[in-house]
């Protein structure tokens, strides 16, 4: 699924704009425990990091597993992260399944993404 590949990018390179063509306006995060809903949630502390000088070294999809059940898709992956952030080095792997919608033009958009280690 190429919309999984661009959502990486974006990810990587800390995109927002080009994330958020490819997350639903209602889109949910759901990470060690805490939720966060709404694509401007997700987005905005994606945002602060590139002003603040933050940058993701490694971000790697592995494993991939996508189904496609009619106008849903689910994507299953190992993930691994690594970014500097305030010159302190971070890293974090773990499992991710992300919930995917057809829009009407054909294009996926992602509603939902499950993190955890």
């Amino acid at each position: 699924m190429s919309t999984l590949e661009e959502l990486r990018k974006g990810e990587l390179f800390l995109d927002a704009s080009a994330l958020e063509q490819s997350l639903a306006a209602s889109f949910t995060l759901i990470e060690e425990g805490s939720r966060i809903s709404g694509s401007f949630a997700y987005l905005e502390p994606i945002r602060r990091l590139r002003e603040r000088g933050g940058e993701v070294k490694e971000l790697r999809f592995d494993q991939t597993l996508v189904r496609v059940y009619g106008g849903s898709a689910v994507a299953t992956y190992r993930y691994t992260k690594s970014w500097n952030e305030a010159g302190v080095r971070h890293r974090e792997q773990g499992w991710s399944s992300d919930v995917f919608e057809l829009r009407d033009d054909g294009a996926w958009l992602l509603i939902l993404r499950h993190r955890g280690r």
